[in-house]
């Protein structure tokens, strides 16, 4: 009974610390019209993108509260999610070289399916200036490692966040309930009693 009792405990525990921290819902997070966009000319700085959400001023991608929010919304804008979790993003921190025209950025590693990738850019070609802006690809089976800018002026950093239909782990709930249903049926099996065999003579 203590058992099951500390058991129910553990994973009531567990279920709580993993939930989402979204009391009132997901956050918000508006672009800009003012600065123009995925609507325009100067948003198309990539081609194969599905969708797209930006343009945000200036850099977003940080661990500071207010970017990881803005973060948080322009993903689920595009049908993702993001735990807040910046230091943990695969990307690149530092890219800018001063080149303009095409540019592709070796990943260096493959994604599969819909991903959601996020650019900085401190002076895209246009009126925009210093944005930031996200994009969905559909990388199928056969995956990608790398992305092509049609014109990476001002890239200074790059993001990736992953599938957005399907984690790419199990979250950590899920983990947790797995391992106590393993621990259970562990202690059951120790716990059950052994077949006695009783032999008698003729």
């Amino acid at each position: 009974m203590a058992l099951k009792s500390i058991s129910f405990s553990a994973a009531a525990a567990l279920a709580l610390v993993a939930a989402p921290a979204f009391a009132g819902g997901p956050p918000t997070a508006t672009a800009q019209p003012s600065l123009g966009g995925c609507a325009t000319t100067y948003g198309t700085v990539v081609s194969g993108a599905t969708a797209c959400s930006g343009f945000y001023a200036g850099n977003v991608f940080s661990n500071n509260a207010g970017d990881v929010l803005t973060q948080q919304a322009a993903v689920s804008a595009l049908g993702g999610s993001f735990d807040g979790d910046f230091t943990n993003l695969f990307g690149f921190g530092s890219l800018s070289n001063g080149s303009t025209g095409a540019r592709t950025i070796d990943f260096g590693a493959n994604f599969y399916g819909p991903t959601i990738i996020g650019a900085h850019f401190g002076n895209i070609a246009g009126p925009e200036g210093n944005v930031s802006v996200f994009w969905t690809f559909n990388f199928g089976t056969a995956g990608a490692s790398s992305l092509t800018f049609l014109d990476g002026q001002g890239l200074s950093n790059l993001y990736v966040y992953g599938d957005p239909s399907t984690p790419a782990v199990p979250e950590p709930a899920a983990w947790a309930l797995m391992i106590l249903g393993f621990g259970a049926v562990g202690s059951v099996l120790r716990r059950s009693k052994k077949t006695k065999l009783a032999l008698t003579y003729a």
